[in-house]
């Protein structure tokens, strides 16, 4: 019996990785995008005199944010975890921001 206890965990596990997978890639991907959207603009708004480099930057983080979006539209997971997605990465980037610009301009 503690044998098939142990499989049937097993089995759940992978098939939770496997949703993870596939299903809360996105998502992830999501994360990742704002946070690097966040950082990217945290130095573009230090820089003290910005040039073109600094605005192709600019339009590059802009860029990441919007496909932060776009990736949270196009996954397969549900509203729910969609709304959740979208609060969190609002939250973990706007944390990066404040404190990478706190750093910049000590």
């Amino acid at each position: 019996m503690a044998t098939t206890a142990k499989s049937d965990a097993a089995q759940k596990a992978r098939a939770m990785i496997n949703k993870a997978k596939t299903e809360h890639s996105d998502l992830t991907g999501a994360y990742i995008s704002a946070v690097v959207a966040a950082l990217v603009m945290s130095y573009v708004t230090s820089v003290a005199k910005p040039g073109a480099v600094h605005a192709v930057l600019a339009i590059l983080s802009v860029g990441a944010i919007v496909w932060a979006y776009m990736l949270v539209a196009r996954s397969k997971a549900d509203g729910g975890w969609k709304v959740v997605t979208l609060i969190g990465a609002l939250v973990v980037a706007a944390l990066c921001f404040a404190g990478l610009s706190a750093l910049l301009s000590a």
